[in-house]
C-alpha cells in the first residue's frame, strides 16, 4: 500500500493505493474524510504494477508527495470496494419524459446553440450504454466509471471539458488566480465579455481569499454588468461555474429542478448598481521585463535539462506537441507532431546527436508489452534507429539519455522490479542490451533512488543510478562518485557542469532537523557541501553561461520566499531573486528557466516561464543584486 498527500496550501488531499494479484484497489479523498474507494482489474499482476507506477507518476507531477508510516488498512479498503462495484448503466432506455426535456432545454441555455453539448446530454439520456463508452475517460476523470450514467453529471462535464471550455471546474481549495482565469475564459468562450469585468481582483490582496469567498465576490462583481456566476450543484466538495446573463438565472434554476439538479447563484439576490472599486495601482518590477505568452500547456522535462532552453508544450485544444526552443527570443515552436505524446528529446551539445522518445499517452486498460509510438536515435553519419522494436516486452523506459556515444534507456519502476530490466539498456550503435559495470536495481518501497544524468565541466557525461556516479567506458561503465545516501526517491537527479571535472546536484532532505535542501559538488570522486538551504527547491540546477548554477524554489503558500536562486561558484555566495525583479505574484513559481547567452547587444538573459507565461530579464539585471555568503559545513 502506497499514500500520497498534497498539502500545498490550496489542497488537502490524500491518495492511496494497493496492488493485489492483477487487481488494484485506490482510496481518495479529502484529509480528515472517508474518501472514495474504486477497484479495477488488470490482464494480469505485471499490468496493476504498471498502472500503479503511472498513476503514481501522475500524483506526484501533480504536487502529491509520499507519507511514511502505515496506511489505512488494506481489508477495509478492500471491502469497501467491493460494496462500490455498482452496474454501469441504470438508467432506461429512452428518457422522453418532462425531466429529459428540462434537461435539454437547460443545456441550450447553458451552452447556446452549441450542438456538442446537447449531443453529449441526448447520449446520456438516450443510450447511457454508449455514452459510458464513448466517454469513459472523462467518468474514470471524476470517479464516476462504476456509477449508473447521471444525465445531469453529462452536462456539467460537456460544458467543463476542455475542448469545449463554456464552464469551469474548480477545486474546494482552488485560488483566486485560478477561479478568476476560468471564468474570465468562459465568459469569453461565451462572447459575453466587457471592460473591466474583474477590474477588482488583485492578485496579492486575494492571495488567500477563501475559495468560496472569492467566487462571490467574482458573482458580485459582474452582477454589476447584467452577468450572473451559477453553479451546477454535484452534491461534492467541487464547484462546476458558469457565467449567463443575469435576467435568465430565474428560468435557468426551474429547468434545473424540474432535471431533478440544481443551480446556485453565487453573489447578490439583486444586481449591484456599481461596479466593483478597482485596487490602487501598485509600483512596477524594478527591471525591464519583455514577456511572451502561449496559449498551450507547457511540460518542463527534466531530460531537457541537458540542453537549457527546450520545454515540451502540448496544445489541449488543439491535440497537438511542439517542442519549444527558449535559447532565441521570442521563443520559437516547432511542431513534433499532431496529438498529445509522452516525449522526451535529449540533444548533445552540438544539437547533431538528438535522441527523441515519442509515445501516445497510454490510456488503455488492456495490458500493452510495449508503447505505441518511436524511440529514434539521430547522429551524424549514421541512417536513424528507432529502438522500440529491439525493447524487450514489458520494459517501461523511464528516461533516456545520451551518455557519450552510448544511449542509455532507464526502466520504470515496474519494469525495475520484474525480472525483465534490472539495469538501464544500453545502445552502442550495433546491440541493446543492459549496462556492463552497473549494479542491479535497488528499490525503496516500489521506487528507485538516485537516478539521473549529470555534465561535468569538462563536458564528460555521468550516469546516476543507484546514488553512485558512472562513466563510460567503451561499451562499459566505471563507478566513479558515490552520492550521498537519502536522495528523494520521487525525482530525478540533474547534475550541472561544476569547474573542473565535477558537477553540481541538489539534495533536498526528508530529516526534521537541519536545512531543507543542500546544493552538493560531486568532485574528485567525492561530494562536498558547497551551500546550505532554508529553502526547499522545485526545479533542477542549471549552468548559466559565467558558471553560475540556477534552480528555483517552490514558493507556493510561501510569498516570502524568492524565486530563484543562484550560486555563485568562484565566491561561494548566493543571489535570491525576488518575485517583483521577474514580474512574479507573491507565490507564483518558476516552471521553467535557463540563461542563454543571447546575441549582438541583447547580451546573456534570464527567462523564466510562470504557467504559459514567459518572462525575459537582462542576466546583468540578476548579477546585480545582492549576494550573501553561502553557508556550507
Amino acid at each position: 500500500m502506497i499514500r500520497l498527500e498534497c498539502k500545498d496550501g490550496t489542497h488537502f488531499k490524500f491518495w492511496e493505493a494497493a496492488v493485489k494479484g492483477a487487481s488494484l484497489t485506490v482510496h481518495f479523498g479529502r484529509i480528515g474524510t472517508e474518501g472514495q474507494v474504486k477497484a479495477k482489474q488488470l490482464a494480469n499482476p505485471a499490468a496493476a504494477q504498471a498502472e500503479l507506477a503511472r498513476l503514481v507518476r501522475e500524483k506526484l507531477a501533480k504536487g502529491y508527495t509520499k507519507r511514511g508510516g502505515k496506511v489505512a488498512k488494506v481489508a477495509k479498503v478492500a471491502k469497501v470496494a467491493k460494496v462500490a462495484k455498482v452496474a454501469k448503466v441504470a438508467v432506461p432506455k429512452a428518457r422522453g419524459d418532462a425531466r429529459a426535456a428540462a434537461l435539454l432545454a437547460l443545456a441550450e441555455l447553458l451552452a447556446p446553440k452549441h450542438a456538442e453539448t446537447k449531443r453529449r446530454v441526448t447520449l446520456a439520456l438516450t443510450d447511457p450504454a454508449a455514452y459510458a463508452k464513448r466517454y469513459a475517460q472523462e467518468l474514470e476523470d471524476r470517479s464516476a466509471e462504476d456509477d449508473p450514467v447521471d444525465p445531469w453529471l453529462a452536462l456539467v462535464t460537456a460544458i467543463t471539458n476542455d475542448d469545449i471550455e463554456l464552464g469551469t471546474s474548480l477545486d474546494w481549495k482552488s485560488p483566486a488566480e485560478e477561479i478568476q482565469a476560468g471564468l474570465a475564459k468562459v465568459i469569453a468562450n461565451k462572447k459575453l465579455d466587457e471592460p473591466d469585468l474583474f477590474a477588482f481582483y488583485d492578485e496579492d490582496a486575494h492571495l488567500k481569499t477563501k475559495t468560496t469567498d472569492f467566487i462571490e465576490l467574482c458573482g458580485r462583481a459582474v452582477s454589476a454588468h447584467g452577468l450572473a456566476v451559477v453553479e451546477l450543484d454535484l452534491s461534492s466538495d467541487s464547484h462546476e461555474l458558469t457565467v449567463m446573463p443575469w435576467k435568465q438565472v430565474a428560468r435557468a434554476r426551474e429547468l434545473a429542478k424540474q432535471a431533478g439538479g440544481a443551480l446556485i447563484l453565487h453573489g447578490p439576490k439583486k444586481p449591484l448598481a456599481k461596479p466593483l472599486a478597482a485596487p490602487a495601482p501598485k509600483p512596477g518590477p524594478t527591471t525591464k521585463i519583455e514577456k511572451k505568452k502561449f496559449g498551450w500547456r507547457i511540460d518542463h522535462d527534466e531530460a531537457f535539462t541537458r540542453l537549457p532552453g527546450v520545454l515540451r508544450i502540448i496544445g489541449e485544444a488543439k491535440r497537438k506537441t511542439f517542442l519549444l526552443d527558449c535559447r532565441v527570443w521570442p521563443p520559437k515552436e516547432k511542431l513534433v507532431a499532431p496529438g498529445q505524446f509522452d516525449l522526451t528529446m535529449d540533444p548533445a551539445d552540438d544539437a547533431k546527436r538528438i535522441l527523441y522518445a515519442v509515445y501516445h499517452t497510454h490510456e488503455d486498460e488492456e495490458f500493452d508489452p510495449r508503447p505505441k509510438g518511436l524511440l529514434r536515435v539521430e547522429q551524424p553519419g549514421r541512417a536513424p534507429v528507432d529502438l522500440l522494436d529491439r525493447l524487450p516486452d514489458h520494459y517501461g523506459v523511464d528516461l533516456a539519455v545520451w551518455i557519450g556515444d552510448l544511449v542509455v534507456l532507464f526502466p520504470d519502476e515496474p519494469t525495475a522490479a520484474s525480472k525483465h530490466g534490472k539495469k538501464p539498456l544500453v545502445w552502442n550503435g550495433k546491440t541493446l542490451a543492459p549496462g556492463k559495470g552497473l549494479p542491479n536495481a535497488k528499490l525503496e518501497s516500489g521506487f528507485l533512488r538516485g537516478v539521473g544524468v549529470a555534465r561535468t565541466g569538462r563536458g564528460e557525461d555521468v550516469l546516476l543510478w543507484g546514488g553512485m556516479g558512472f562513466v563510460a567506458k567503451g561499451d562499459s561503465f566505471k563507478k566513479a562518485w558515490q552520492l550521498v545516501a537519502d536522495l528523494q526517491v520521487y525525482d530525478k537527479v540533474i547534475g550541472a557542469p561544476a569547474p573542473g571535472g565535477g558537477f553540481f546536484y541538489l539534495h533536498t532532505r526528508t530529516a526534521r532537523s537541519g536545512p531543507r535542501a543542500v546544493l552538493r559538488e560531486a568532485t574528485n570522486g567525492k561530494c562536498i557541501e558547497r551551500a546550505r538551504l532554508d529553502l526547499t527547491p522545485h526545479g533542477q540546477p542549471i549552468a548559466a553561461p559565467d558558471g553560475s548554477i540556477v534552480f528555483s524554489v517552490n514558493r507556493s503558500g510561501a510569498p516570502k520566499e524568492p524565486v530563484l536562486c543562484v550560486f555563485h561558484p568562484a565566491t561561494s555566495e548566493l543571489t535570491f531573486v525576488p518575485p517583483n525583479v521577474v514580474g512574479f505574484r507573491k507565490d507564483d513559481i518558476a516552471d521553467g528557466y535557463g540563461v542563454n547567452q543571447g546575441k549582438g547587444k541583447d547580451g546573456p538573459f534570464l527567462w523564466v516561464l510562470d504557467d504559459e507565461e514567459f518572462r525575459r530579464v537582462a542576466w546583468s539585471a540578476i548579477l546585480a543584486l545582492p549576494r550573501v555568503k553561502a553557508v556550507a559545513r
